[in-house]
Formats: C-alpha cells, sequence, structure tokens
C-alpha cells in the first residue's frame, strides 16, 4: 500500500508538468507572433505606392533572381532571428524536463531508500534520466520540425509574394505613370500621389487602388504560415512532454520493482503463515472437542 501511495503521486507530478508546460508554449508562440509583427512592418514599408526604389528594382529587373536589402533582412534579421530564439528556447524546455525528471526520480529512490533501507543499492541500479545525450535532445519532436523549416525557401516565397504585388501595382503604369510615381515620393500625402498616378496614368490607377486589399493578403498568407507552424511546434513540444512522462513512468517503475517484488515474498510469506495458523487453531479446535468429550465421559 504505501509502494502504490508513492507511485500515485507521480501523477501529481505529471499533472504539474503539464500546467507547468503551457507557460514555455506560450514563450515560443510569442517568438513568431514578434517575428510575423515584423514581417508585417517590412510589408508595409515595401509595398506603398511611394517606394518608387523598390518598384523600379522589381520592374527593370523583371524576373531575374536576386533580393532587394530589405528583403534579405527578413531571411536574416526576422526568421533566422526567430528560429535562433526558438532553438535556445526549446533546448531550455528540454533541460526543464530533463532536469525535473531527475529530479523526481531522486525523490522516488529517497523515499524507497528510506522506508526499506535494506533493499537500498543505489550502485546497482543507475537508471540514467540524467545521462540524456546532445545527440537525443536533437531527437526532440520539437527539435525535429524546427530544422524541417526552410529559412531560403520562406524567404523566397516572401520575396515572390512582394515581386507578385510590385509588378501587379506599378506595372501598368507605363512611362507616364512610372514618372508620376517618382512624383509621389516627394509628395505629402497619399490623396497628392493618387492624384498624382492617377492624372498620368488611368489604367495604373487600378493597380494602385488594389494596393490595400493586395497588402493584406500577403499579410494573410504570412499569418497562416506563422500559425501553422505554431502549430506544429506546439503539438511536438506536447509530444515531447508525454515522451518524458513515459520515461518518467519507466524510472519509477524500475525504483519501485525490487521493492513491490520484496512486498509480495513477504506478503506471500506471511500469507503461508496465516495458512499454517488456521490449520494449527482447527487441530487445537479438535483437540479440545476430544479433551471436552474425555471429560465428559
Amino acid at each position: 500500500m504505501t509502494i502504490k501511495e508513492n507511485i500515485e503521486k507521480l501523477k501529481q507530478y505529471q499533472q504539474m508538468m503539464e500546467n507547468d508546460s503551457i507557460s514555455w508554449r506560450k514563450r515560443i508562440l510569442s517568438v513568431i507572433e514578434d517575428a510575423n509583427k515584423c514581417a508585417e512592418k517590412i510589408i508595409d514599408s515595401i509595398l506603398r505606392i511611394s517606394n518608387v526604389e523598390v518598384a523600379a528594382d522589381y520592374i527593370l529587373k523583371g524576373d531575374r533572381s536576386g533580393f532587394i536589402p530589405v528583403i534579405s533582412s527578413f531571411e536574416s534579421e526576422v526568421v533566422g532571428s526567430a528560429l535562433l530564439d526558438i532553438r535556445n528556447l526549446l533546448g531550455k524546455y528540454w533541460t526543464w524536463l530533463r532536469s525535473n525528471n531527475a529530479q523526481q526520480e531522486r525523490w522516488f529512490r529517497e523515499i524507497f531508500d528510506k522506508e526499506w533501507p535494506s533493499l537500498a543499492n543505489p550502485g546497482k541500479l543507475n537508471t540514467g534520466i540524467e545521462k540524456k545525450s546532445e545527440e537525443q535532445i536533437q531527437q526532440a519532436h520539437s527539435m525535429k520540425v524546427l530544422e524541417e523549416f526552410n529559412v531560403k525557401a520562406a524567404a523566397i516565397l516572401f520575396e515572390q509574394e512582394i515581386r507578385e504585388v510590385v509588378i501587379e501595382t506599378f506595372g501598368g503604369l507605363g512611362v507616364a505613370g512610372f514618372s508620376a510615381s517618382i512624383l509621389t515620393s516627394i509628395l505629402p500625402t497619399t490623396i497628392e500621389d493618387l492624384m498624382a498616378l492617377g492624372l498620368c496614368s488611368a489604367g495604373g490607377f487600378y493597380g494602385v487602388w488594389k494596393l490595400p486589399q493586395r497588402r493584406l493578403e500577403v499579410k494573410n498568407k504570412v499569418q497562416r504560415t506563422a500559425n501553422s507552424f505554431a502549430r506544429q511546434l506546439e503539438e511536438a513540444m506536447q509530444e515531447d512532454l508525454e515522451q518524458a512522462m513515459r520515461d518518467a513512468e519507466h524510472q519509477v517503475d524500475l525504483i519501485s520493482k525490487p521493492y513491490e517484488h520484496a512486498a509480495e515474498l513477504k506478503a506471500n510469506h506471511l500469507n503461508g503463515l496465516l495458512v499454517e495458523i488456521k490449520h494449527v487453531e482447527r487441530k487445537l479446535q479438535l483437540l479440545q472437542f476430544k479433551v471436552q468429550n474425555f471429560r465428559a465421559s
């Protein structure tokens, strides 16, 4: 009963770990959300009608490759920086899981060793939660999800979305319209920008008019990508937690087995003695009955 009561405390530990793991997932989600906000700022800075430099760069280059500096910063400073922060957090998350399991293992050992010191044998029972290697950390589900995220591919897709909107917006302006777009870079208000573009190119005005909508569409695509990545990481972190809890159960099972076995042997021995005692009691009752009969006769 004592062994079972102690093992029951493992469920309390697992529930505590489940609750505390939520804060770790929130920290990861916060990093992803911050990166998404940075991406939105880049989109706003590029996709505006007064951004003649970017428009000229894309229109003159056409489909030729080569990121503009702002989009290059998206790859290195936004996505790359976010993934580095996430990697550091996941490393700490794994350390948190491992150290708590190790502490729980030590606690169970101390409890059982104190209760039954004659069975204590720390040298023989070396389960090794604390010996999880760096290679095993890399095998964590969350780390695999992180490794599978392709920064270069994300930057290319982001750049393609930007290029498409820029060409769609400014490509129809023509020479006169593009000249007007240069004027917008020195005009003080968006209304004046639209007036200049409208006077110089009625056809290009439609593309400019759609710019806010197209800008929002790009933001939504980035948001969906961020949400998908966040969801995959959350699920992977949950899998890591569940694996750690299975490891804890396994270690506690290894620790408690010798004590359970000893308790079962002792219980079986006591049960055998009880059977013998009952057998002796029946013999005594029979003898008492015979003695009473003998006296009566």
